[in-house]
């Protein structure tokens, strides 16, 4: 049954990744790259587990809710609110099924680790958005506290060779803004295969 979900799930987003990238002015191909990476690995996660249990089920269905946020950062530097509560939902029915790790742990240190990046971002001028810490949240309610550093390093790593990158390459100045959810999406893979 799970994995007649999955396929659904799967198609369910591929339809809504043509009608939507069809429908921007701008067709960018890494629109669809971010899709087909992420699609991948949903499929990787479903042939690695044994069968597919639950929390597997759960992190794929991460996965594929990501995807359309990050499609929707990129494109519009802006996440609706239903996408949030959607994933922050998922992610806390998620953290019942952690593996090695209690699902009060799960739940805590995302909130304590999503809390101090809050604060560390008041601080600066152009720090992580709201709808990033968010994001943040969700996902790191559906990992033990080893998968929370491991994301977190990840996708920090990512976006500062990013960030670098396009200074070194005069792409963009030190006051440009840039989507944060490709990096966590980056780092909740990494974490999801590092696991």
């Amino acid at each position: 049954m799970l994995k007649v979900i999955y396929v659904l799930e799967v198609l369910a987003l591929i339809a809504f990744n043509i009608i939507w990238i069809c429908r921007t002015d701008n067709k960018r191909v890494k629109y669809i790259f971010i899709s087909v990476i992420s699609l991948l690995v949903c499929g990787v996660i479903t042939s690695i587990s044994e069968g597919i249990g639950i929390y597997s089920f759960f992190i794929t269905a991460i996965v594929a809710l990501f995807n359309i946020i990050t499609l929707y950062d990129i494109k519009t530097r802006y996440i609706p609110n239903i996408l949030l509560f959607v994933l922050n939902i998922t992610g806390l029915i998620t953290s019942f099924f952690v593996p090695n790790g209690m699902f009060i742990t799960s739940i805590l240190g995302a909130w304590v680790i999503t809390g101090l990046c809050f604060l560390i971002g008041r601080k600066a001028k152009n720090g992580i958005g709201t709808g990033d810490l968010y994001c943040m949240s969700g996902l790191m309610m559906s990992m033990n506290f080893n998968g929370m550093m491991n994301f977190m390093f990840s996708s920090l790593f990512l976006s500062l060779i990013y960030g670098v990158g396009t200074l070194i390459f005069k792409k963009k100045t030190m006051k440009s803004e840039m989507a944060f959810a490709p990096f966590l999406l980056c780092g909740y893979l990494v974490m999801i295969l590092c696991n």
